[in-house]
């Protein structure tokens, strides 16, 4: 690995005093949940039947992988017409307008899964990974306001931002799922 791309990538100038800490919490986090991933993907592999889905659910979950893909191509597109010619923005950071549009695409794929049934897998308890999506999300959203300070960075929304969109994307995922249980307690009875 060439020094210059290191120092590229951690390079502190005047206007990015705080990103050298973002950059290090990121990659700090970035590390926890991936630990957490394999923890819980090995706990999982575990329980039997778990996670498993039907005909059914496969293809419900192809359509909404589907309907999130054109989702987020359409924001990309939209972010190419909106970008200078120099790939900058005049509002928002590209990096983060990008990441956003990751979000939309997450929350089309969740809430058309969630409410076709194909999200939560044959056995798997929804209300458990519902409160799982919201804890998660009350979490990015503390992180989120506690860096409110660095949400906007000369006049554009910066990479501050992304723990408050992230907590809000599993907001309305936990959100949508809630609905789903309610409608579906309501058929049952």
């Amino acid at each position: 690995m060439d020094l210059m791309f290191f120092e590229t990538v951690f390079s502190i100038d005047e206007r990015q005093g705080k990103d050298m800490d973002f950059k290090v919490g990121f990659v700090v986090g970035f590390l926890f949940v991936l630990f957490f991933v394999i923890i819980f993907s090995a706990s999982r592999m575990k329980k039997k039947g778990r996670g498993e889905y039907d005909e059914r659910q496969q293809l419900v979950r192809g359509k909404g992988y589907k309907a999130g893909f054109f989702t987020m191509l359409i924001c990309n597109m939209l972010i190419l017409l909106l970008a200078n010619d120099d790939g900058s923005m005049k509002y928002i950071n590209t990096d983060v307008a990008v990441m956003i549009s990751a979000f939309v695409a997450l929350i089309v794929f969740a809430v058309y899964c969630i409410f076709n049934d194909g999200y939560f897998g044959v056995v798997e308890n929804p209300k458990s990974t519902i409160i799982g999506l919201f804890l998660i999300g009350v979490a990015n959203m503390i992180i989120g306001f506690s860096n409110s300070e660095s949400w906007v960075v000369d006049g554009k929304l910066s990479l501050g931002v992304l723990n408050f969109a992230c907590g809000t994307t599993l907001f309305i995922v936990s959100f949508a799922g809630v609905i789903k249980l309610a409608i579906n307690k309501r058929e049952d009875e």
